[in-house]
């Protein structure tokens, strides 16, 4: 999870480098990228532990 997050944030930094990119473009692929993100791991999370939020939530911290 992490190195794909990692992976993601390095492509997003080198789009963000190229000087005649839209900063619109940008915040909205980077907007995108992080609600996938979010999305796929709340999936991970109720496909392999299916149990109590809160017991979820405890696991976690």
């Amino acid at each position: 999870m992490v190195s794909l997050r990692a992976s993601i944030l390095s492509i997003s930094f080198s789009f963000t480098s190229n000087a005649n990119a839209n900063v619109d473009i940008i915040r909205t692929a980077a907007v995108a990228m992080t609600l996938f993100i979010v999305l796929l791991h709340s999936v991970f999370v109720f496909v392999t532990f299916n149990k109590n939020p809160i017991e979820h939530a405890l696991y976690f911290l």
